[in-house]
């Protein structure tokens, strides 16, 4: 079993010493991380739109974040993924017999509301305001 893992995963194994390395070899970048948590195409400007705003350099390794960096960025990538279209129509070629489709995809409202449930609930566990809530103090003269 042990050549089977040496095999698998060669950049987790230590040629030295035959043992698995440092949990940190099983690491990944901050953007695969939170692309990784939904199942939609986050486009590279909105993960450094979510990176600028949590201060974190594009490339960062998990590892090196805190808990809390990761649970808001990545309930700001499900606000993003609730703020998006509903729908998108998909693209289809054909030729003669052949014929082929790609892309497209719905989602509905219940999705939707489960991410801002979900970002909602990260944000809670962290007392970080979110939302649209008004700054706006009325006074009266």
């Amino acid at each position: 079993m042990e050549e089977d893992l040496q095999e698998k995963y060669p950049q987790v194994w230590s040629e030295e010493i035959e043992t698995p390395q440092e949990e940190s070899a099983l690491d990944m970048s901050i953007e695969d991380f939170l692309r990784g948590s939904v199942s939609y195409d986050i486009p590279d400007n909105a993960m450094l739109r979510v990176l600028v705003k949590r201060q974190v350099a594009a490339g960062t390794m998990v590892s090196t974040l805190t808990e809390k960096i990761l649970d808001l960025s990545t309930a700001d990538i499900y606000l993003w993924c609730a703020s998006t279209p509903s729908s998108k129509s998909s693209t289809k070629d054909s030729d003669g017999d052949w014929s082929h489709e790609e892309g497209g995809w719905e989602t509905s409202a219940y999705d939707k509301r489960q991410l801002r449930e979900m970002a909602k609930a990260l944000y809670d566990k962290w007392d970080e305001p979110w939302g649209a809530a008004s700054k706006m103090v009325i006074v009266n003269f």
